[in-house]
């Protein structure tokens, strides 16, 4: 009682005090992320991985392998439960083991993806990856986490089966330059199902910072990325000298019937700044969408997964008057932050790329808030500053021209009589 009545006398104050002290502990542990650890040793075999620096310097262009067969060890300097691998070139299959008393427990397997994460049981300090392929493994980063909440940095990809969005651009860092906050937006604060198809998946380095891009919007699916050759022109018709134009657009409607989007968007038709891929690109994704809800074009992908009819394409730059994005809005799910902010770190993810001065603007000639509706079978846009308007409520059973009826012809590529000439194979 006497203990009571001292601090009933200290005041308000101190009873505030304490209290905060005794509850702080309790608000900030669960939202405490697990800190990155040290790989104090490495061993291929019984010997020290001579490559196991290049694997942990964060630089992307440089990499270890491990033969077919063999198994690389891992000694931690504390317990972590988090693990992230980054691979070179390609992915090969492998398998992630821990050390739990004495004995080696399987804790999942990779080769799937470019960047692969595993959850590790309690107290582990001794990893291993065993290369069960026929080819080498080629590791460019390995990261662990220790206890704590799952990593935001950690990307733990998947795929899924039907989308609401579907992005397609030309290179990695494509998808930020010319679209800046579409992917923070839709993917990351709205948690719409958006698959991004990549056309030119160019370097192993930049087809990693792409997926630390896509990560940092909220894109939790895993990126399509389709290998065309990097190669660039200045028009459309040497564009598809390099690259064969039935097949890029028979790789474009494959993606769309594969993953059914309601809405399509894709680059401008003049290809931004000019740009012959970004041309092609667009010139693809049109004749794809025109053709995906047709059996006899292109009848293997028809058969695999059906024709689908796109509610909505929206073309870069594209018509009068275009939907204007307000990118500034602040985001909930990243903190307040506006989508361009986000875009803008998400940019920054492009190292290369920034190293040889790319930089996001806003405005200008090649303004990336202004999307054109090319085509809709839902009605035009009214309200215009959403991409996904009238998509929930409108069904119409024919395609509607928003930019009236005499205007499909205005969009007719220069190219077209030559561009014909180049391709012999029958349209897809």
């Amino acid at each position: 009682m006497k203990e009571l009545i001292t601090l009933k006398r200290t005041g308000p104050f101190l009873f505030l005090f304490l209290l905060l002290v005794l509850l702080m502990p309790l608000s900030l542990s669960p939202a405490e992320q697990a800190s990155p650890e040290r790989i104090l040793n490495m061993f291929l075999g019984s010997s020290r991985y001579s490559a196991g620096q290049k694997t942990q310097d964060g630089d992307y262009s440089t990499y270890g392998t491990v033969n077919a067969g063999k198994t690389l060890e891992l000694e931690c300097t504390s317990p972590v439960r988090f693990l992230q691998v980054r691979h070179y070139e390609r992915a090969v299959s492998y398998t992630v083991e821990a050390r739990m008393e004495n004995v080696w427990v399987n804790c999942g397997s990779g080769g799937r993806y470019l960047a692969e994460a595993f959850f590790l049981p309690k107290n582990v300090t001794r990893i291993r990856l065993h290369n069960t392929s026929r080819s080498r493994l080629f590791l460019s980063e390995i990261q662990v986490w220790g206890e704590g909440d799952q990593p935001r940095s950690l990307q733990v990809w998947r795929e899924g089966e039907t989308c609401d969005l579907m992005l397609i651009s030309c290179h990695p860092d494509d998808e930020m330059l010319w679209f800046a906050g579409l992917l923070p937006t839709y993917a990351g604060e709205r948690q719409m199902e958006v698959q991004t198809v990549t056309v030119v998946p160019s370097t192993p380095v930049r087809r990693l910072e792409l997926l630390d891009a896509l990560w940092t919007c909220g894109v939790t699916r895993y990126p399509v990325l389709l290998g065309f050759p990097d190669v660039s022109s200045s028009t459309l018709a040497r564009q598809y000298r390099s690259w064969n134009r039935n097949q890029l657009e028979r790789s474009i409607l494959r993606q769309i019937r594969r993953y059914k989007p309601e809405v399509v968007v894709t680059h401008d038709l003049k290809g931004e700044y000019g740009h012959g891929g970004h041309m092609a690109v667009a010139d693809a994704t049109v004749r794809a969408v025109e053709n995906a809800s047709l059996d006899k074009k292109d009848p293997e992908s028809a058969g695999e997964y059906g024709v689908w009819d796109v509610k909505k394409l929206y073309l870069h730059l594209y018509g009068d008057a275009p939907v204007r994005m307000d990118w500034h809005q602040p985001l909930v799910r990243f903190g307040g932050k506006d989508s361009m902010e986000v875009a803008r770190e998400a940019f920054a993810c492009h190292v290369s790329q920034t190293r040889r001065g790319w930089a996001m603007e806003e405005g200008g000639k090649c303004d990336n808030s202004l999307f054109g509706l090319y085509r809709t079978l839902v009605g035009p846009d009214v309200e215009k500053k959403d991409l996904m308007e009238n998509t929930p409520l409108w069904r119409v059973s024919s395609s509607v021209n928003p930019m009236g009826e005499d205007s499909w012809d205005e969009v007719v590529m220069e190219d077209e009589e030559e561009i014909a000439s180049l391709t012999e194979e029958e349209a897809p």
